[in-house]
């Protein structure tokens, strides 16, 4: 079953928050636009911009990180990331932007310690279930699953309309065959996000699990129609006659 992957201290401004908060808001979606069209390097022009903004809002940094791995610059942003926390080794927006590299570097130990980092260095409240589900994620990895339902629980208590939390829980309510619970979770995913055709891929292969294939079939074939090639393969093989 695939795995999803699955990326505050303020500045003060002279000028009036919500002007810097426009400003920021129109640098990113400037990025977003670019993202979607392919152009990177151009999209890491706004991504800067909404930086010098504000350094350490958190949504810029995971974008940028996100746009730098994309752009196979996988190597330069874990440069930069360590050359920050070098820099700033209070500062846990850094701990957890590593953290989200070890992630996706396959690297689970080494992420949960980053995430412990951001924790005991204070990260604010308000990205704390963004700690809670990226640290589930990397206990989910190394096995620790008791661990992993806890964080799970906890983003979710946090951030109720958190769908990867649920997401991901589902996944390994999945992993330890407890299909039921699994189903229960991707649905409440599927409310609150109903365009991710890995998810809806997810809840085919846990509702085939349950020998269940008319509800399997109908989520491989909505999968499918997303573009998820893997649904449309099982679709074909499991649900056509």
């Amino acid at each position: 079953m695939q795995r999803i992957f699955i990326l505050l201290a303020l500045f003060a401004f002279n000028a009036p928050v919500f002007c810097q908060t426009d400003k920021l808001r129109v640098e990113l979606a400037q990025a977003d636009k670019l993202i979607n069209e392919g152009k990177y390097t151009e999209a890491l022009v706004h991504i800067d911009a909404a930086l010098e903004i504000d350094p350490l809002y958190l949504e810029t940094l995971e974008k940028k990180v996100s746009v730098m791995l994309q752009n196979d610059q996988e190597k330069d942003i874990i440069r930069l990331i360590d050359d920050w926390i070098k820099q700033y080794p209070q500062q846990p927006e850094y701990y957890y932007l590593r953290g989200i590299i070890s992630l996706y570097k396959q690297k689970p130990q080494k992420a949960a310690e980053d995430f412990e980092n951001a924790i005991y260095y204070q990260i604010p409240e308000k990205y704390m279930d963004k700690i809670y589900l990226n640290r589930g994620m990397a206990y989910f990895y190394l096995g620790k699953y008791a661990e992993a339902e806890s964080d799970f629980s906890n983003a979710v208590e946090m951030n109720p309309r958190y769908s990867a939390a649920y997401h991901s829980w589902g996944m390994l309510k999945y992993e330890i065959a407890e299909y039921e619970e699994a189903v229960e979770l991707f649905n409440k995913a599927v409310q609150i996000e109903d365009t991710n055709p890995v998810l809806f891929y997810n809840l085919g292969m846990t509702y085939y699990r349950l020998k269940e294939m008319d509800k399997a079939c109908y989520y491989f074939n909505k999968s499918c129609s997303l573009g998820y090639k893997n649904s449309c393969k099982f679709y074909l093989l499991e649900c056509s006659e």
